[in-house]
C-alpha cells in the first residue's frame, strides 16, 4: 500500500512537472505570437490613423496651374481697388439699420453702389472667410494639421496677382499675406484686442489712420499705376460682438464709426487719386450669433453684406452671391489674372463694362476652372464610379469650340450667356473630382479594419502560427495587383491601402475563417455588437452611458452556472451598479460646482476603512490611510471657507506623494497593495473635485473592490493576507469591462472629447496663479487617476496570462470596431468644432487600445513590483 502511494506520488509529480513545462512552453509561444501581433498592430494602426488625411482631409489646392486673365486688358475698368472687410459684421445689422451706416446706404439709395448678400461657407471663421474673398476657395480642410491657423499648402491670391498691395489690420489676418514680396503690411498685435473693453473701435480708427497716412505718402508710380490693391481689415466689430454681443451698443456704434471713417477714406482717395479709376468693396468675412459666437452654419453666421461701387462697377444692382464669387469680381474690376485655385464665378451684372469685356472675363473664369478640372482628370482618370454629373474633357472641348465660334461672329453677349450657364457645372465637377477616390479608399480602409479584427480574434481564440514575412508568391501577386489597380482603381500614392488588406487576409488560415463564420451567426454574437453601438452612441450623448452599469449586473452570475456567488455581496453589487446610472444625466462637473459636496466622499471612505481595519495584516497602515482620508475631507471644507491660505495648498500637494509612501510598505500581489494604490489615486482626485465627481469615484472604487473580492478564490478571512488569486474560469462576460468602465467614468463626470469640461476652478486647492503646464498636469492627473484605478482592479481580477491576454485582445477588437464606425462619420465640412470633434472621436477610439494596453502593463508593474521585500516577510508572519 505504501509502495502504491509512493508510485502514485511520483506519477502526480511527473504529471505536474510535465503540465508545468507544457504551460511554460505554451506561455512562451503565446508571448511570441502576442509580440508579433503587437508589432503588426502598431504598424496597421499607424497606417489607419494616417489614412483619414488621404481619404477626408486632402487639400483642394493645386500648384503650378497656368493663370488666365481677361484678354481686353489694355484699359482695365479700375486701376486700383480698396477692399474693406468689417470682421464679424452681420448682414441684417447693416442692411436693416440705415441709421447705423448713413454714408454706405446713401451710396445704395442713390444708385451709385450695388449691394446684396454674400453667403459665406462653414466654417464661418476669419481665416477661411478672408481666403474665400481674396483667393476664391473655401476652407482647406488640410489646415486641420496646423491647428486651423494657417494653410499647409501655398496658394494664389489677389495679392499675388496685383503689381503692388497694401494692407492694414490685425496681425491674425494680415500675416497670411505678409510674406508676399509686393505686399506692404502694417498691423497691430492681437493683444490689443480686449473683449471687455468699450473702446475697441479705436482699433478700426488705427487702421483708417494708418491707411490715410500711407496714401498721402505714396510714390507717383503707385498713384498712377495699375493693378493696385488696398486691404483694410477692421477687427473691432468682431471683438465687440464676442465681448458684448451683436445687439449691444458697442457693436452697433462701432458700425457708425466705421461708416464715418469710410466716408472720410473715400474723400481722401478722391484727393490722392484724381483720375476716377478707383473701386471700393465693403464686405464682411462672417456674421455672428446672438450670443456672440461664429463658426457654425446658422443664417446669422453665414449671411454677410457686400457693397461695391466705383470705376467699372454697375450701380443700383441688387445681387446675391457666394462669398467666393467676390474674388472673380475684384479680379475683373482690376483686370488681373484669376487666382489659379479660384472656385468662384463672376457676376457680370455687377460690371459696368462693354459686352466684349464681359465675355472676356467670363471666358477667363471658365478657362481657369477648366485648368483645375483638367489637372484633376489627369490625376485620377475617369473612375467608373464617378458621378455622371462630372464634366468630361470632351464636354470642355466642345464648350470651348462653341465659344470660339461665337467670338468669331462677334456675339459676345451669347458667349457670356452660354459660358455663365455652364460655370455651376464646372464648380460641381471640381468638387466631385476632388472626392473621386473617397469611396474606394473608404472600402479598402474598411477591409483593413476587418482583416486585422479577424486576425486578432482568431489568434486570441486559436493557437495558430503566424509568419509576418510574406511569401515570394504573395509579393509577386501584390505587385501585379498594385500595377493593375493603379490604372483602374486607385492612385499610385494610395497603393498602400490596397496592399494592406490583401496582406492581412493572406495571414488568416482559411480553415479558421470557415470555423468562425457559424459562430458569428449565432445569437451569442449579438450582445457584443449591441455594446459597440451603445459605446458609439455615448460619444454623441453621454446619457447613453447610463446603460453601462446595467450590463455589470450580470457579473455575479457569471461564476458558477448562472447562480450568484456570495448572495449578500451580489445584492450590494446590484445596489452599487444602479447607483452609478444617474451620473451621466447630471450636468458636467465643469458646469456646476458644489465644493462642500466633494468633502463627503473622503469622509465616507474613512468609514469604510474603519470597517475593514480588523481584516488587514498591518493595521497601522490602514490607520494612516484613514487619517489621510479625514485630512482630505477637512482640507476641502477649510479651503472652501479660507481659500487664500497657502498652507492649505501645501497640504494639498502633499496628498499626492504621502499615500505612495504607504504603498511602499505593502507586499506585491496582495489586497493590501491594491487597496493602498486605490486610495493613493482617490485622495488627490477628491481634492481636484469641484462637485460630485469624487462621489462617483468612491462608488466606482467600492464596485471595483467588490469585483476583485468576488473573483478571488480566498475566503474573507484570508483575502487581505494572501496573494491575490482569481476564481474566474471564463472571461467572456468580462471582455467589454475595460471599455464600459473607462468610458462610463469619462462620460459620467464630463465630456470625453475635450478637457474643457474639467473646469480649472477645481485646481484652486493646488494652485492660485495661472500656470498652463502645472494646470494641464493636474487636469491630466484628474483624468487618468480613475482610469488607472479601473485597470488596477481588472489586472487583480485577471492575474493569469491567458485571461489578461484575452482581455487585452478584446480591448483591441472593441476599439477597432468603434474606430470603424467613427471612420464613416468623419467630417470635412461644417464648423471647426464639428470637424475637430469627428477627428477626436476617431483618434480616441483608435488609440484607446494602445492606451489600455499600456495601462495594463503599468497596473501589472504597480501590483507586482517588490517595493519593500521586508513587508512581504512581515505580512507572512502576521498571517
Amino acid at each position: 500500500l505504501n509502495q502504491a502511494r509512493i508510485d502514485h506520488g511520483y506519477t502526480a509529480i511527473e504529471t505536474a512537472v510535465l503540465r508545468s513545462t507544457y504551460e511554460k512552453q505554451l506561455d512562451g509561444w503565446s508571448t511570441e505570437m502576442e509580440l508579433k501581433i503587437g508589432i503588426l498592430g502598431v504598424i496597421v494602426h499607424l497606417i489607419l490613423l494616417y489614412s483619414i488625411f488621404d481619404v477626408y482631409y486632402t487639400s483642394p489646392i493645386i500648384g503650378s496651374l497656368p493663370a488666365h486673365r481677361p484678354s481686353s486688358s489694355n484699359h482695365p475698368p479700375a486701376k486700383r481697388l480698396f477692399l474693406i472687410s468689417a470682421d464679424g459684421l452681420r448682414y441684417d445689422t447693416i442692411m436693416e439699420n440705415k441709421e447705423l451706416a448713413p454714408f454706405l446706404h446713401s451710396l445704395i439709395d442713390s444708385g451709385v453702389a450695388s449691394s446684396g448678400m454674400s453667403r459665406s461657407h462653414v466654417p464661418t471663421e476669419s481665416r477661411p472667410g478672408h481666403l474665400s474673398i481674396v483667393a476664391g476657395f473655401t476652407e482647406d480642410v488640410s489646415a486641420v494639421t496646423r491647428g486651423w491657423k494657417e494653410n499647409p499648402v501655398t496658394f494664389d491670391t489677389l495679392f499675388n496677382r496685383s503689381i503692388e498691395a497694401y494692407q492694414w489690420g490685425s496681425h491674425d489676418i494680415t500675416h497670411l499675406f505678409s510674406d508676399i514680396p509686393q505686399v506692404k503690411t502694417e498691423s497691430f498685435p492681437s493683444e490689443w484686442e480686449d473683449f471687455s473693453s468699450l473702446e475697441n473701435y479705436k482699433l478700426d480708427e488705427w487702421v483708417f489712420d494708418k491707411c490715410e497716412s500711407s496714401l498721402r505718402n505714396l510714390s507717383a508710380e503707385t498713384v498712377t499705376g495699375y493693378s493696385r490693391l488696398f486691404f483694410l481689415h477692421l477687427v473691432a466689430i468682431d471683438t465687440n460682438g464676442h465681448g458684448h454681443k451683436p445687439q449691444s451698443f458697442a457693436y452697433r456704434d462701432n458700425l457708425r464709426v466705421v461708416d464715418e471713417r469710410v466716408r472720410k477714406l473715400v474723400s481722401t482717395v478722391q484727393e490722392v487719386f484724381a483720375d476716377g479709376k478707383t473701386a471700393f468693396l465693403f464686405t464682411s468675412d462672417h456674421g455672428m450669433t446672438e450670443w456672440g459666437s461664429h463658426g457654425g452654419g446658422t443664417e446669422e453666421e453665414t449671411r454677410t453684406p457686400f457693397i461695391v461701387w466705383g470705376s467699372g462697377v454697375a450701380g443700383g444692382v441688387r445681387e446675391s452671391l457666394e462669398q467666393v464669387d467676390l474674388c472673380p469680381l475684384m479680379t475683373s474690376i482690376l483686370s488681373i489674372p484669376f487666382p489659379t485655385n479660384n472656385h468662384g464665378r463672376i457676376k457680370t451684372s455687377l460690371l459696368n463694362t462693354s459686352a466684349r469685356y464681359q465675355s472676356s472675363v467670363v471666358m477667363a473664369n471658365y478657362l481657369q476652372l477648366r485648368e483645375i478640372i483638367l489637372h484633376q482628370i489627369s490625376r485620377v482618370g475617369r473612375r467608373w464610379w464617378l458621378s455622371s454629373e462630372a464634366v468630361t474633357k470632351t464636354a470642355l472641348d466642345s464648350l470651348s469650340t462653341q465659344a470660339a465660334q461665337l467670338a468669331a461672329k462677334g456675339r459676345f453677349k451669347a458667349i457670356t450667356s452660354l459660358v455663365s450657364a455652364q460655370l455651376p457645372l464646372l464648380q460641381r465637377s471640381i468638387f466631385l473630382y476632388h472626392r473621386v477616390d473617397r469611396p474606394i479608399l473608404s472600402i479598402l480602409v474598411s477591409f483593413s479594419f476587418i482583416a486585422f479584427l479577424l486576425l486578432l480574434h482568431i489568434s486570441s481564440q486559436q493557437l495558430i502560427h503566424i509568419s509576418l514575412t510574406p511569401s515570394a508568391q504573395l509579393v509577386v501577386s501584390l505587385l501585379f495587383i498594385s500595377l493593375i489597380s493603379s490604372f483602374f482603381f486607385v492612385s499610385s500614392s494610395h497603393i498602400i491601402y490596397l496592399i494592406l488588406p490583401i496582406y492581412l487576409f493572406s495571414l488568416i488560415p482559411l480553415s479558421s475563417v470557415r470555423a468562425l463564420v457559424p459562430n458569428m451567426l449565432q445569437i451569442s454574437s449579438l450582445p457584443p455588437i449591441l455594446l459597440v453601438f451603445l459605446l458609439h452612441l455615448s460619444f454623441y450623448d453621454r446619457r447613453f452611458s447610463s446603460l453601462f452599469p446595467l450590463y455589470l449586473l450580470s457579473i455575479p452570475y457569471s461564476f458558477y452556472h448562472n447562480r450568484p456567488v456570495f448572495p449578500n455581496w451580489s445584492t450590494i453589487w446590484n445596489i452599487l451598479c444602479i447607483s452609478l446610472c444617474p451620473f451621466p444625466f447630471l450636468p458636467p462637473c465643469g458646469v456646476i460646482s458644489f465644493p462642500f459636496l466633494s468633502s463627503v466622499p473622503p469622509l465616507l471612505l474613512s468609514v469604510v476603512l474603519r470597517q475593514i481595519r480588523p481584516l488587514f495584516p498591518s493595521q497601522s497602515m490602514i490607520d494612516a490611510l484613514l487619517s489621510l482620508s479625514l485630512l482630505n475631507s477637512a482640507l476641502i471644507v477649510i479651503h472652501s471657507i479660507f481659500p487664500s491660505y497657502a498652507i492649505l495648498r501645501l497640504l494639498s500637494w502633499l496628498s499626492i506623494p504621502l499615500p505612495w509612501l504607504l504603498v511602499y510598505r505593502t507586499p506585491p500581489r496582495s489586497a493590501s497593495r491594491l487597496i493602498s494604490l486605490s486610495i493613493a489615486l482617490f485622495l488627490p482626485y477628491s481634492l481636484l473635485s469641484s462637485s460630485y465627481e469624487s462621489l462617483y469615484l468612491l462608488l466606482l472604487l467600492l464596485l471595483l473592490c467588490l469585483l476583485t473580492r468576488i473573483s478571488s478564490s480566498h475566503s474573507s478571512s484570508l483575502f487581505f493576507r494572501l496573494p491575490l488569486s482569481s476564481a474566474i474560469s471564463s472571461v467572456s462576460v468580462f471582455l467589454p469591462l475595460p471599455h464600459l468602465l473607462t468610458f462610463l467614468t469619462l462620460f459620467a463626470t464630463g465630456n470625453l472629447a475635450s478637457l474643457s469640461s474639467f473646469s480649472p476652478s477645481s485646481l484652486n486647492r493646488f494652485i492660485s496663479v495661472f500656470s498652463p503646464f502645472t494646470m494641464a498636469s493636474l487636469l491630466i492627473l484628474k483624468l487618468l487617476s480613475p482610469i488607472l484605478l479601473i485597470f488596477l482592479h481588472l489586472r487583480s481580477s485577471f492575474p493569469s496570462f491567458s485571461s489578461s491576454s484575452s482581455l487585452i485582445s478584446s480591448t483591441l477588437i472593441y476599439s477597432d470596431l468603434l474606430s470603424l464606425l467613427f471612420f464613416y462619420q468623419l467630417r470635412d465640412s461644417g464648423s471647426w468644432l464639428d470637424i475637430g470633434m469627428s477627428i477626436a472621436h476617431f483618434v480616441i477610439s483608435l488609440c484607446s487600445s494602445l492606451a489600455f494596453y499600456l495601462l495594463f502593463l503599468l497596473s501589472d508593474y504597480l501590483l507586482s513590483v517588490p517595493f519593500n521585500p521586508n513587508a512581504q516577510k512581515r505580512d507572512k508572519c502576521d498571517a
